[in-house]
């Protein structure tokens, strides 16, 4: 017998706050009819509905359509495809322990510390364990986004994770120079930073911006182009409208979160 499996992304609980819209900006109220939806101890028939971007179990207002689910199963998608988890061996017993207790099978890791990630390797990606991949460290600018987290927010901060949690490129010049050690510690996809690129040039050279930036948008078709021609499929971390159109017209393959802000 085929079972049929509806994956749903299930928003935390911002999306009650702030509904998400789609379709010209229209939030849509919908029927989920005759779904297996489980209940904490058996699949159930029932039915849901989607109202201002959440799932309720009771709607008594207006319906602008109906999906009958015909018996399908609905559950949740078994993956997180955007943590910093198993970056490292520190807490790992810990970490994995709460990813199987809320049923995340497969992680997609979109920076962290290229030196770490062989140890890291070898415990994940086990018959008792989760899967990962790893885009080790993302490409951005210098002192850009995320150079802040990870060796501090001040100028004269010492550069410990340059060049492994994450990798400084200005120009062409230097993505040659930098890129077989990209691509040495085996990254599984890549990651790139954009941050407000439509400023790139006045964030850059303001020294109280650091980690306030990313990449040149100039770069990255080029780069989009060494990583497809390498195997290696590109992810792209957003914070405007403009960064998300730039990823888009470079080809990246994936956007790792939504623009904080709305799209024009």
């Amino acid at each position: 017998m085929r079972i049929w499996i509806i994956l749903l992304v299930v928003l935390e609980s911002a999306i009650a706050a702030c509904p998400v819209a789609g379709h010209g900006d229209t939030v849509h109220t919908l029927r989920l009819a005759n779904g297996e939806w489980f209940d904490g101890h058996a699949f159930v028939r029932r039915d849901f509905y989607s109202v201002e971007g959440a799932l309720r179990n009771h709607w008594s207002g207006a319906v602008e359509e109906t999906l009958d689910l015909s018996g399908r199963f609905v559950v949740p998608a078994f993956a997180d495809a955007h943590s910093h988890l198993f970056s490292d061996t520190a807490g790992f017993a810990a970490d994995l322990e709460r990813d199987l207790r809320a049923g995340v099978l497969f992680v997609k890791n979109p920076n962290n510390p290229t030196s770490l990630v062989s140890a890291m390797r070898k415990r994940v990606n086990q018959a008792r364990t989760v899967d990962v991949v790893y885009a080790n460290g993302g490409l951005t600018a210098g002192n850009g986004h995320p150079a802040q987290i990870y060796d501090g927010a001040t100028a004269t901060a010492s550069p410990r994770w340059i060049d492994d949690a994450y990798f400084t490129i200005d120009d062409r010049k230097q993505l040659e120079l930098k890129w077989p050690r990209v691509v040495a510690g085996r990254p599984d996809f890549i990651k790139v930073y954009l941050e407000h690129s439509e400023a790139h040039a006045a964030r850059s050279h303001d020294p109280t911006r650091r980690g306030g930036f990313g990449l040149d948008p100039a770069l990255l078709p080029t780069i989009v182009r060494r990583a497809h021609g390498a195997g290696l499929t590109v992810s792209a971390h957003v914070a405007s409208a403009a960064d998300f159109r730039v990823a888009m017209t470079s080809g990246v393959d994936e956007i790792t979160h939504l623009p904080l802000e709305r799209l024009a």
